[in-house]
């Protein structure tokens, strides 16, 4: 009886040693299946490859782009940052080229990205065609005009314009080459730049560097204007 026993528990162990061989080995088998599948790129929709990063024989790490590929036709462009908002609530676009002068096509915005650009301090537009024609070809230079979208009537001047005085924010104004102090009522600010809501109308000039240096009524040069 003592002899079956521990035949039995024997028998027990070698089951479970096999069992876990076999999960393992599943486990391997499976892992390997993933694997392979990387070895054949299939598109996820149609499109054109527009960049290859590969060559023949090169051995690519798990996750490295190898190709760009191009879906729907779209065409950038650079909005500066107070005309996000107004870009966002147009109704549509109308896209033409340089190359096609009679072709103009419908546009609408896929994406519109989140921060700006930290050289030019423009947001980055993507705006999508719709039913482009066929001779509507990749890299084409193209214009996008808004529909319906509403202007945005703010003045946004430069941080270093700003001269304070006490608690009144004010600007330099020039008038017949002579500057005058005015105050202005400040809005919200953006990438050294602020908006102004009251003080400042379309048309005016104002002095943007060297405002701690000057005095109500001195007479001084616009940039670019001989001495």
């Amino acid at each position: 009886m003592q002899s079956v026993k521990k035949h039995m528990i024997c028998a027990k162990k070698n089951y479970d040693s096999t069992q876990a061989t076999v999960r393992m080995a599943s486990a391997q088998y499976n892992q390997s299946l993933n694997q392979l599948k990387y070895c054949s790129l299939h598109a996820d929709r149609d499109g054109v490859i527009t960049v290859v990063n590969i060559e023949v024989g090169q051995v690519v790490v798990a996750g490295a782009p190898a190709v760009m590929m191009s879906g729907d036709q779209e065409v950038v462009i650079s909005v500066p940052e107070n005309q996000v908002g107004a870009i966002k609530q147009a109704k549509s676009f109308k896209v033409s080229f340089w190359a096609l002068p009679k072709v103009i096509v419908n546009g609408k915005i896929r994406e519109v990205s989140p921060a700006a650009d930290p050289i030019t301090r423009t947001y980055e537009v993507r705006v999508s065609f719709v039913n482009p024609p066929s001779s509507v070809k990749l890299g084409m230079t193209a214009t996008v005009d808004v529909v319906g979208a509403k202007s945005d009537k703010s003045i946004y001047i430069p941080l270093s314009a700003i001269y304070q005085t006490g608690d009144t924010p004010s600007v330099w104004v020039l008038q017949n080459d002579v500057v005058t102090l005015r105050p202005i009522k400040l809005g919200s600010f953006g990438d050294n730049t602020v908006e102004v809501l009251d003080g400042l109308k379309e048309g005016d000039i104002i002095v943007t560097a060297g405002v701690h240096k000057l005095q109500k009524g001195q007479k001084v040069n616009k940039a670019g204007d001989q001495q």
